[in-house]
């Protein structure tokens, strides 16, 4: 009866039973588990598989783009606000503009990438495939005619580097995150009204 043995293929992602025998002609896979029979290296399969599945989910659930996207839409109540801005290193104080932008095509790591370099220590999160929220902290003295610079800046940006089409929704200064869903639900309107004419 040959030993078995629980392997990790070289990108880690893919759980395989193979022999001893097989794993020592394979290269930089890596030995998670030796079992004596095939039925208990199945189980331990499974098991080691619904562990990381579950361990996945955790990650993505506290995930800093994955909190922020909750705070978004709304989904993280009030009370929880301060404790998840403190998680993912936000003053709850501070004076913000969201610019929420549309792409007219499905976004890619560039166009991310390209917002990511103009604005290095801001909150960015790809929404879905064309749409994208930028929370920007700024001076508490910041006028609207900054702020419509600055969307302007980010549709030149994308026009001229991404060559891509992009509709930008903006709001005034905010200085409460309790206000962020309710901001976030006023741009997304503008952008649905700027479609209809």
């Amino acid at each position: 009866m040959n030993p078995y043995i629980i392997t990790a293929d070289p990108s880690q992602k893919n759980i395989t039973i193979m022999t001893k025998e097989e794993f020592d002609q394979k290269e930089n896979y890596l030995p998670i588990e030796d079992c004596q029979t095939l039925s208990e290296a199945k189980e331990k399969a499974a098991l080691i598989q619904k562990i990381e599945e579950v361990s996945d989910a955790y990650r993505e659930k506290f995930s800093p783009h994955h909190l922020l996207y909750q705070m978004l839409i709304g989904q993280i109540p009030n009370e929880q606000i301060l404790e998840v801005a403190k998680t993912l290193h936000m003053k709850s104080a501070q004076s913000r503009a969201l610019f929420l932008i549309q792409l007219r095509s499905q976004t890619d790591i560039s166009t991310l990438k390209l917002l990511r370099n103009l604005f290095p220590h801001q909150k960015l999160i790809a929404i879905d495939e064309s749409l994208i929220a930028l929370i920007c902290d700024v001076q508490e003295n910041t006028d609207e005619e900054r702020l419509d610079h600055q969307a302007h800046l980010i549709v030149d940006a994308i026009n001229t580097e991404a060559m891509l089409a992009v509709n930008v929704a903006y709001s005034l200064t905010f200085d409460s995150l309790f206000l962020l869903s309710f901001i976030y639900q006023q741009c997304q309107m503008a952008l649905c009204i700027r479609q209809i004419f």
